[in-house]
């Protein structure tokens, strides 16, 4: 898949959560994603990302020394819903607006009921395998 490439309707994105936050409720004990794995976090500053490629690849981005579960969602569903999902690059992808700062708002409280309404099973938890700076 070239850089910046989109992607058909039935190819698949995925949500990663870290484990303690699925330890949180965000993954319940029927083991399907809740509204909260899909609202955004410190980290959303652009919009809600979303990885590209496969499960374990979407996971082992995350900070190595922590464990992932990666939530998958079919792009189709995505699109069905006309929430505005932009393609970053090669491996990322977003919800463009879906900030933290804007997470109580109706639209974004919304989409992601209906994320999790039509997400797939949790997979993982996944080893990260991205090393971090030492100053972080």
């Amino acid at each position: 898949m070239a850089s910046g490439e989109e992607q058909g309707p039935d190819e698949i994105v995925y949500r990663r959560i870290a484990e303690s936050s699925a330890r949180q409720g965000w993954i319940n004990e029927a083991g399907n994603a809740g509204v909260a794995a899909f609202l955004p976090n410190k980290g959303d500053t652009d919009g809600l990302s979303l990885d590209r490629g496969n499960a374990a690849e979407a996971a082992a981005r995350g900070r190595m020394g922590k464990k992932y579960y990666v939530i998958p969602i079919r792009v189709a569903e995505i699109r069905k819903e006309n929430l505005p999902f932009h393609v970053d690059g090669e491996t990322h992808a977003s919800l463009e607006g879906w900030t933290f700062a804007r997470r109580d708002s109706e639209d974004v409280r919304s989409g992601a009921e209906y994320l999790a309404s039509i997400c797939g099973k949790p997979e993982g938890p996944f080893d990260g395998q991205t090393e971090v700076p030492q100053n972080q």
